[in-house]
């Protein structure tokens, strides 16, 4: 059996210059096991240019597209057309393999032969520290397909981390036409997309250990800049351009109506509902057109937000109530802030109950879900952060969950763990936002704001603090 390897690569030869050792390794422990390896680097035009090694031409090839490409995604698809393997790992040239995990994982290729394979995930930040792995789904055995792969894990995060994902190279170049579809409904989630459609109904393989540490991605303001030179608003990506992609797969594989509202994505250290965080961030999107906006793309229109809204109450109709406000008063939504803010609010409240849809009992001042096959722990009061306070969606923070997978285990766990003292979710609201402001004369302030995570140890509990960036001493005392 033969794999091809595929680096795309843009401005980063010291890093490609590191993988090739890395692919020494793997392609001698690959030759035990009777698999054949070929390294294929699509440089994208870099300044300086990527070199191979003589020595090492044998199994490495280099190419370049014709000119240079905008996007890592469409780097991706040229260097698929150049792959004869019969399986394509794509590698970013910045994360690190972890060669017993990837030869173990070929193994099962090998004995399975899968269509379409995802593996677990683990990175590492710019400092070097490793951040615990993900795992995706507790009990891999209860996955049917993919379908409910990505029902349980979800797109945005899962999917898009393509070092963690192998494909049949047969199938993927049957489909690759259908990939333009897909990035210019939306540069963003355009080759998760298409691998979705393309796997939709294959054989699928989850593989619930890393095969590469990841190293996390700054973006800063990629995606504002992208939005200016795309001429959309800046939440485009993440609404009305991912719902066209939705739609897109749905009329491909006859995606059934409310399978969208049943899909949790995730991030390494939070869970949410997919199509509440679209409405979130269309919400979030109307509240910057309403203020003095510091990004330079332009205001969402009404006609993206009637799709948005159109999508929405089709997948789930509770946001038909949810929305009404909106939908009634169309003409003036857009201007009207109270409007628009008392809707966050009530997205919040939907929020919660969904969270309420997992719940099993309190113990020992802990609310416990069952969730993914496990039971999960969270301090009363703290399922909600100060984001959702101020109408943003709040994910399920992992680092609050002691973990088991039998009821009684977790209770014995629960019995010998601190409980930390929070304030319930309502109270949160009235509590922090007047502290804030008796702040106003003690903190020295910027508009740069961030999302920081501190504990106050004088209020006795952990939030997300998006308090400007220069917050750091309070009457003297440093927050950590």
């Amino acid at each position: 059996m033969k794999i091809n390897i595929l680096i795309p690569t843009y401005n980063r030869a010291h890093f490609v210059r590191l993988q090739i050792l890395n692919m020494l390794n793997i392609r001698s422990a690959l030759s035990e096991i009777d698999i054949d390896l070929e390294v294929i680097i699509s440089d994208n035009h870099s300044t300086p240019a990527v070199e191979v090694p003589e020595s090492y031409q044998d199994f490495i090839t280099l190419i370049k597209p014709p000119t240079h490409l905008n996007s890592g995604e469409e780097n991706v698809i040229f260097a698929l057309g150049h792959c004869d393997g019969e399986y394509i790992w794509t590698l970013g040239d910045d994360d690190a393999p972890i060669q017993n995990n990837a030869v173990g994982l070929f193994k099962r290729i090998l004995e399975q032969k899968p269509d379409f394979i995802v593996a677990g995930s683990s990175a590492f930040l710019n400092d070097g520290s490793i951040v615990q792995s993900q795992t995706f789904c507790s009990d891999a055995k209860q996955i049917k397909n993919l379908p409910d792969f990505v029902a349980r894990t979800g797109i945005w995060f899962v999917l898009t981390g393509f070092s963690g994902l192998i494909v049949r190279r047969a199938m993927v170049q049957s489909n690759i036409e259908r990939f333009q579809k897909y990035f210019s409904a939306s540069k963003i989630y355009s080759y998760a997309m298409f691998l979705l459609e393309t796997f939709w109904d294959g054989q699928f393989m989850f593989f619930n250990q890393p095969i590469v540490l990841a190293a996390q991605n700054i973006y800063g303001d990629n995606w504002y800049r992208m939005a200016v030179m795309e001429k959309v608003f800046h939440r485009f990506f993440w609404t009305t351009g991912f719902i066209r992609q939705l739609k897109l797969l749905r009329q491909a594989r006859s995606v059934p109506l409310g399978y969208y509202a049943s899909i949790i994505d995730q991030r390494v250290n939070s869970r949410f509902p997919l199509i509440y965080q679209i409405c979130s961030d269309a919400l979030g999107q109307l509240r910057e057109d309403l203020n003095a906006r510091k990004y330079p793309s332009r205001a969402m229109n009404q006609e993206e937000f009637d799709e948005i809204v159109q999508f929405l109450c089709q997948e789930e109709p509770r946001f038909m109530l949810l929305l009404a406000p909106l939908i009634k008063n169309r003409d003036k939504s857009f201007l009207n802030q109270k409007l628009i803010h008392q809707t966050s609010l009530q997205l919040r409240v939907f929020i919660d109950k969904f969270f309420s849809s997992y719940y099993v009992k309190t113990h020992c001042g802990w609310n416990i879900y069952y969730i993914d096959s496990l039971y999960r722990a969270i301090p009363v009061g703290a399922e909600m952060s100060l984001l959702s306070a101020l109408s943003d969606i709040a994910p399920v923070p992992y680092e609050w969950q002691p973990l088991a997978g039998d009821l009684g285990e977790l209770e014995h766990k629960l019995n010998a763990t601190p409980y930390p003292i929070f304030p319930s979710t309502h109270k949160i609201v009235h509590t922090v936002l007047p502290f804030r402001r008796r702040l106003a004369r003690a903190v020295s302030v910027t508009m740069r704001s961030i999302a920081l995570k501190t504990y106050y140890s004088h209020l006795g509990f952990k939030i997300i603090n998006i308090l400007p960036e220069s917050v750091v001493t309070l009457f003297g005392r440093k927050l950590i």
